[in-house]
């Protein structure tokens, strides 16, 4: 079961009173606030706006990580290989970067 937030909650809450329609009887209210009290973490639409939340936070990490270790390399390329060691200190500093990623598995 992954991990849920009260925005979670919010959000099946209101999937599933937007899928009843309204009017909104008063068991679809009471159903609702079951979903905003945390009675129903492990319904399949709660869990899956809590995976969809953790997977589009991971996919945001690895994108700045990527765009940081870029701008890395890019400093590099820009200095070229000379006497200042600018483009092996780039390189360095971009696989740091990029171990920070969950998938480089400590590379």
């Amino acid at each position: 079961m992954s991990e849920i937030t009260q925005a979670d909650r919010e959000a099946a809450a209101n999937l599933y009173l937007d899928l009843e329609g309204l009017p909104y009887s008063p068991r679809d209210l009471a159903v609702a606030d079951e979903h905003r009290r945390g009675e129903c973490d492990e319904h399949a639409s709660v869990q899956a706006f809590a995976r969809h939340r953790i997977e589009a936070a991971a996919q945001a990490r690895r994108e700045a990580i990527e765009e940081a270790a870029a701008k890395a390399d890019s400093i590099g390329e820009a200095y070229g290989e000379d006497e200042t060691g600018w483009f092996e200190c780039s390189e360095t500093i971009a696989r740091a970067i990029r171990s920070l990623s969950p998938e480089s598995k400590g590379d």
